[in-house]
């Protein structure tokens, strides 16, 4: 679990990778970062507005849940994937103690983190009413907790020494007995009643919370020549400061403060991280700003209908309609909804002689031709199986063609390439040609 946990985390670090995990999973997910140290990272998922997190979802004006974070198969998916449950049992921290269950013995153990302040949390069990509530004012927690008639309850409070704790019992009857140290927090054993946990000097308990990830918006849009395009930079996080680069430079605080729009013209890498005085900077965000020409740049793409449980043969079924497109995208052309098949032909302009690898994820299946050989089939009915292969091409341009396939169900295809310094990405528009040759 603990290596899971990891991979997590440097799925959601700086834009490494696709986070390939539904939301439906996420409460388990928060759970898991949370036991595991790593409670930051479960805040992040929580509270930022980038890729992946419930901000991100928001960000994009949803009503429902989806079912996966980019938003590519159901966006109707709400069955288990709410996180209430992680605000109750870390934020607020009210436990089943899963030896005695049912809240016979409760479980206080609140978690405080990010840059909250406060949290009000309750749950009517068979018992009667359970209360964990904290606030933070100047370094100092104020934990109330009450705990109904006929339970027990260990309560444990984010603080690293006995000293610093002080019990105030609202009821006369209730009681509470100290009973341990725990890994940075002071346990008490108590009976039913009302309380009042004050530790003072909190604030090495508290890991420093990152500034969110900058959102720059426009995002995945191609732009056609002669358009230009106006770049906003913007942090959820108030008052924080934008930094960013143009050339693909690494970014800091010596890069260009981000005080406005500005325009592009041309292709450009934006590199962007944002800061603030008292939290740690926050996670890069990168995106490509393509630009293509109508002129020469483009895919020729061709639509077939049927129905098939394996990779149709196309040759022996009439199109049904052709176009041209500027992305290995099956969402940009016009279609049916089920049982079709898109033929993409165009020509992949190459810099430099070497190796390169391409990569296809396609729900349902695909094939990737360059020269018409086969470089990466991955024609089988497998969902969002990611298939890839490599291929050793000269500086020139080479005939690239896709299948994709589908039957029924969401439908989606991603086509990446990386090699000789260029790191993986989905083919530029600007690299794909109608032509061999202008």
């Amino acid at each position: 679990i603990p290596q899971i946990v990891e991979n997590l985390v440097q799925s959601i670090i700086g834009n490494k990778g696709h986070f390939d995990s539904g939301i439906l999973a996420t409460p388990l997910i928060l759970e898991a970062l949370t036991q595991y140290g790593r409670k930051d990272i479960a805040f992040t998922l929580m509270n930022q507005r980038d890729y992946p997190s419930y901000g991100y979802v928001l960000e994009k004006k949803t009503t429902t849940l989806w079912e996966y974070w980019d938003g590519k198969l159901s966006h109707s998916h709400p069955m288990y994937g709410s996180v209430i449950r992680w605000f109750f049992k870390a934020l607020g921290g009210i436990n089943p103690d899963p030896q005695q269950p049912g809240f016979k013995h409760i479980i206080i153990k609140p978690v405080i983190c990010g840059d909250l302040t406060y949290t009000n949390t309750g749950n009517n069990s068979i018992y009667g009413k359970i209360n964990s509530n904290w606030e933070i004012i100047d370094n100092t927690l104020y934990l109330n907790v009450e705990i109904p008639e006929n339970t027990t309850a260990s309560v444990f409070v984010p603080v690293e020494s006995k000293d610093k704790v002080i019990v105030n019992n609202k009821l006369a009857w209730g009681k509470a007995v100290f009973s341990k140290v725990d890994n940075n927090r002071v346990v008490y054993n108590v009976t039913p009643g009302k309380y009042e946990f004050v530790a003072e000097n909190i604030g090495s308990m508290i890991k420093k919370v990152r500034v969110s990830t900058p959102q720059i918006t426009p995002y995945d849009t191609l732009f056609l020549k002669p358009d230009k395009a106006t770049i906003t930079i913007r942090s959820a996080t108030r008052n924080a400061e934008i930094y960013y680069t143009l050339d693909g430079s690494a970014h800091d605080k010596k890069s260009k403060k981000y005080d406005g729009p500005f325009v592009l013209h041309d292709n450009t890498v934006v590199k962007a991280a944002a800061y603030k005085d008292g939290y740690l900077p926050s996670f890069e965000k990168t995106i490509s700003v393509n630009f293509a020409d109508p002129k020469i740049n483009g895919i020729n793409y061709t639509v077939y209908e049927g129905e098939w449980d394996k990779k149709p043969d196309i040759d022996i079924i009439t199109p049904v309609s052709k176009g041209k497109t500027y992305r290995f995208k099956v969402k940009d052309i016009k279609k049916r909804e089920d049982y079709i098949a898109v033929i993409f032909e165009s020509y992949l302009e190459i810099d430099k002689d070497g190796k390169y690898t391409f990569y296809s994820r396609a729900n349902d299946g695909s094939v990737l031709y360059i020269d018409d050989k086969v470089v990466v089939d991955n024609a089988g009915y497998f969902g969002r199986k990611t298939d890839k292969g490599a291929i050793r091409l000269q500086k020139g341009r080479h005939f690239i063609k896709i299948l994709y396939f589908e039957n029924d169900g969401s439908e989606s295809i991603d086509v990446y390439m990386e090699g000789l310094g260029m790191a993986k990405q989905a083919i530029p528009p600007y690299k794909l040609f109608l032509k061999k040759s202008d």
